[in-house]
């Protein structure tokens, strides 16, 4: 039977149902849920719709009413989109890890996709579709233009490769003006799709991101040196017409409506520029949005940013001088550490601090309620009331979350370094602090929180567990750091071990600590004797370890650019990977509660997935010990000595690890076949088998030892010592009882039926006649071990015994 566990990834909080169509690199992970998200880098407005390319999705939002959009759908297929263009009912998307995807938009609620081109992994930055063709920027390989004439089978129709790096493209005429990075503005003649040439070319001062065609005027945000308005009259002679240098680091998108360029100015949101004089450019108006301006999009008297970490930001332009925020929809998406309590999950956002998410559906989870940090919340930890957070430069915050939709502040302890993990245990919270090591900080009093005392270790204190008097502490390049905290007013290191990697994280389970080991991926470190500290084994993942949660069987690893990874960590000598889903984003914390995972993808979104254990729950053993035996005291010194047989004790799905005879109570023996002496009388001896996983069995044998001068000549006829070693020159004992003169035929019989040995053949006297086998065959050569059968006749007298040879 499959036993089946649900993984969720957390990252950006967008609230809707999963709809994917394409398949993605996973094994035994199915998605089944998400909570999308991303990083919004462009944007695109038809109708009622906004589509926003957030990286991880193409996600679709109502904005019919500016004031309050509301997401409608997404789509993902671990995308990572980076530029979105729509016409008709298709929205083109340049997805940077694979090229162009078209998805069917005509229902906004049920986005599919209908076809792909595979750009071979150059990274697809922007697309414009015109006519038949959708013109894509490629990064190093310049302009791709694709054939859409039939969407479902996107075709080449020809390519230029730029000197540049490709990041926007923009086509107007018979001409495809590409914004070419540190090559500034590059014209590409496009009259013949199949063989585009470079008419012209402007080498911009900066750095060219974005390009908007207007009139005669080319208009390139173009990184530090601001907007430059570039003259293409003669396209093959460009030359710079004006330009407005913002004086700030990066203008990355620009689009004209009327008298003015609307531009993202990166970290001072949208700037108004006014352009009714070209060569003069100026300054109208600006709105500082919270996050990274990327793109932009202006639709009658809204400008639509996309602000990379917080969202769509929906800005009245009607009056350009003093542009104001109508509307958002944020999807912050930087979580880094999340903790697990009750129907709540805690998510540490470095952007937006404290979110609280409702997962009593973990198919639907929804956001709650959030608590905005000072610093940059990394970790959270959850005790109580309370949520105790790392943040970063602003130390240990305190939030109270008795009702999770309102969590608010009761206090804060700014430590000297910067927090980045949190663990609470008793009255205090052990933070790791950086480059300023462990900081234990007593909670008692969670208004006023204070420094009990501290621990500087050699590293960067990154992550941090508590297991009893110890505090294990991921200390970047110094490995793992072990810390005596009995006394937490003086803690002092009690060992170490310098992991080969940079560990980012630490999860301590029975005598291991499981560390997130970075680029090393993922180790184990035996820390029962801390005396002795040693790496028991480790597993190297295909991305940079941050994270480990130890749940039963299995190691959950947040893995980075490889998703999440799932190792099974039952047989720490022998680790083996048996699930994965590589996410779109950044995997960086992961948190297992009941059945379900959560795991901070930075970029990316909550996923739902489910992971289908194809390893099936160990089966017990069954011992057997062997059957019961009667043997005899020939010499009469009050024992004798016996064979026990546990052969025919079986594991179904593993093997036996250790056979164990004990009587009384008390251990006699070990092993299948041990031999052991037993003084004259009944015993009942007891089997118990453990499996090689820790599952156990028992069977008991009784065994009678007879004197031989006191109960031989009342033995019945029948077989005794009839479990022996023949090489040890032990035999088995058959015993013949006749009330008259009889005929005595005694043949021994394999387990096949084949005859081996003949005993007696002869005419006998009454009385009690005894015969000895000694373990060999007619042919004189002891036989195998196994099961044997004596079949005795005497006179109309017949019955067959078992007797079983061990060596």
């Amino acid at each position: 039977m499959k036993s089946r566990i649900l993984v969720s990834v957390i990252i950006g909080f967008l609230v809707m149902a999963f709809s994917s169509t394409f398949a993605v690199d996973s094994s035994n992970v199915d998605l089944i849920g998400k909570l999308a998200g991303g990083v919004p880098e462009d944007v695109f407005v038809q109708g009622d719709y906004a589509y926003v390319a957030a990286f991880g999705i193409l996600s679709i939002l109502d904005v019919s009413d500016p004031q309050n959009p509301i997401q409608v759908s997404w789509y993902d297929s671990s995308i990572r989109a980076s530029g979105v263009y729509v016409s008709g009912n298709y929205a083109y998307v340049a997805d940077a890890t694979s090229g162009l995807r078209i998805i069917d938009i005509s229902n906004p609620s049920n986005p599919f996709e209908v076809g792909y081109y595979d750009t071979d992994g150059d990274d697809a930055n922007d697309v414009y579709v015109s006519g038949d063709y959708a013109y894509v920027a490629i990064g190093n390989a310049g302009l791709v233009i694709i054939d859409i004439s039939n969407p479902s089978n996107p075709s080449k129709a020809g390519s230029f490769d730029t000197p540049g790096n490709a990041y926007e493209v923009y086509v107007s005429s018979n001409y495809a003006f590409v914004a070419d990075g540190g090559s500034g503005l590059r014209v590409i003649d496009i009259s013949d799709p199949s063989n585009p040439s470079e008419e012209g070319f402007y080498d911009t001062l900066g750095y060219a991101y974005g390009v908007y065609v207007s009139s005669y005027c080319a208009f390139v945000a173009d990184g530090g040196s601001g907007l430059r308005v570039i003259n293409i009259s003669n396209p093959s002679n460009p030359y710079e017409e004006g330009f407005y240098d913002s004086n700030f680091p990066s203008t990355r998108g620009v689009f004209v409506s009327g008298d003015y360029a609307y531009i993202a100015d990166y970290w001072n949101g949208l700037r108004v520029i006014d352009i009714t004089d070209p060569s003069n450019p100026f300054q109208a108006g600006s709105h500082d949005t919270p996050g990274k301006a990327l793109g932009i999009y202006i639709s009658g008297n809204y400008a639509y940013v996309a602000d990379c970490w917080r969202g769509l930001r929906i800005v009245d332009i009607s009056t350009p001088s003093s542009p104001d925020e109508e509307g958002y929809y944020d999807t912050p998406g930087q979580a880094s550490r999340i903790y697990v309590s009750n129907h709540y999950a805690y998510v540490g956002d470095i952007d937006s601090g404290l979110r609280i998410l409702d997962i009593s559906d973990p198919s639907n989870p929804s956001e709650v309620g959030s608590c905005d940090t000072p610093g940059f919340a990394s970790g959270v930890f959850i005790s109580g009331n309370y949520a105790y957070v790392a943040d970063g430069w602003s130390g240990l915050r305190v939030i109270h979350v008795g009702t999770p939709s309102n969590p608010f502040e009761v206090g804060h302890y700014d430590t000297p370094g910067w927090a980045s993990d949190v663990y609470v245990s008793g009255d205090y919270a052990y933070v790791a602090d950086e480059d300023s090591g462990l900081r234990i900080i007593d909670i008692s009093d969670s208004s006023n929180p204070s420094e009990e005392g501290f621990y500087d270790t050699p590293g960067q204190a990154v992550g941090v567990c508590v297991s009893g008097d110890y505090a294990y502490v991921a200390d970047r390049d110094s490995g793992l750091r072990i810390l005596d905290i009995s006394n937490p007013s003086n803690p002092f290191e009690a060992g170490f071990y310098d992991t080969h990697g940079d560990a980012h994280g630490v999860y301590v389970y029975n005598q291991y600590a499981y560390v997130a080991d970075g680029n090393s991926g993922l180790g184990i470190i035996d820390v029962s004797n801390l005396s002795s500290i040693y790496e028991v084994n480790y597993y190297d993942t295909d991305g940079i370890t941050w994270g480990v949660y130890v749940s039963g069987d299995n190691a959950y690893i947040a893995d980075y650019w490889s998703g999440l990874r799932i190792i099974n960590i039952y047989d720490p000598l022998s680790l083996s990977e048996v699930g994965y889903y590589d996410t779109p984003g950044w995997a960086i914390g992961v948190y297992v509660s009941g059945d379900y995972a959560y795991v901070a993808d930075s970029a990316s979104g909550l996923w739902v997935f489910e992971y289908i254990d194809l390893i099936p729950p160990n089966q017990p053993p069954v011992a057997n010990a062997g059957p019961d035996q009667t043997v005899i005291d020939e010499d009469n010194n009050g024992e004798e000595q016996v064979t026990l047989d546990g052969s025919a004790s079986q594991d179904p799905d593993g093997t036996i690890a250790s056979f164990v005879w004990s009587e009384d109570g008390l251990q006699i023996a070990t092993g299948i076949n041990p031999t052991v002496i037993l003084s004259t009388g009944t015993h009942s001896i007891t089997l118990t088998v453990t499996d090689n996983g820790g599952l156990k069995d028992t069977d008991s044998v009784t065994i009678k030892a007879l004197e031989e001068g006191k109960g031989f000549g009342e033995l019945p006829t029948g077989c005794y010592n009839n479990v022996f070693n023949p090489t040890k020159g032990e035999k088995a004992l058959i015993v013949v009882k006749l009330s008259k003169q009889a005929h005595v035929r005694l043949n021994l019989y394999n387990a096949r039926g084949n005859r081996i040995r003949e005993l007696a053949d002869e005419e006998k006297e009454a009385g009690t006649h005894k015969y000895y086998w000694d373990g060999k065959s007619d042919n004189g050569n002891v036989v195998g071990s196994g099961l044997y059968f004596v079949h005795i006749q005497a006179g109309d007298y017949k019955k067959t015994k078992k007797i079983v040879v061990v060596k």
